[in-house]
């Protein structure tokens, strides 16, 4: 595993946790956002969808080489950074511990820091390019978010 490769592989076991902490321990994602989003969160066949899409995100670059897209695989640390606030956020906004607040501020937070604070220095990015692959992540997770917000 080469340095460059390190943080990604960190993303991928923190995105592995945090569907564990979700869906099996202690689990209860969809009802509590259910609770939220009560006419538009998805159900248990979008939630496959939208996690589908969330791992083929966060395994591209272990599959591909990440730095023929850099922006793109940047935006990923961005994507663990949106969907972990909303996690935290959404525990102190609903007075209920949101499942996957615990590995987002444990993993998640740490993997994606991480990335940001390392690639581009590796990668000899432009502060461009870097807000680009940050607006980026942002754009993958207020996709399912807006969404719910446009059908509730």
């Amino acid at each position: 595993m080469s340095i460059s490769s390190a943080p990604f592989w960190a993303m991928a076991v923190a995105s592995a946790l945090h569907a564990m902490e979700e869906y099996a321990y202690p689990g209860g994602f969809l009802p509590w956002l259910r609770q939220i989003f009560p006419r538009s969160a998805p159900g248990v066949a979008g939630a496959v969808v939208i996690n589908t899409a969330f791992f083929a995100l966060v395994l591209s670059p272990l599959v591909s080489d990440p730095r023929a897209t850099p922006i793109f695989s940047l935006s990923i640390a961005a994507l663990l950074l949106a969907n972990g606030s909303l996690h935290v956020i959404g525990t102190f906004l609903s007075h209920r511990y949101a499942p996957g607040a615990v590995t987002s501020a444990l993993c998640y937070f740490p993997a994606a820091f991480y990335t940001l604070f390392t690639i581009p220095g590796q990668w000899n990015m432009p502060a461009a390019a870097v807000w680009s692959a940050i607006w980026l992540g942002l754009f993958w997770q207020a996709i399912p978010l807006g969404v719910m917000i446009v059908r509730r």
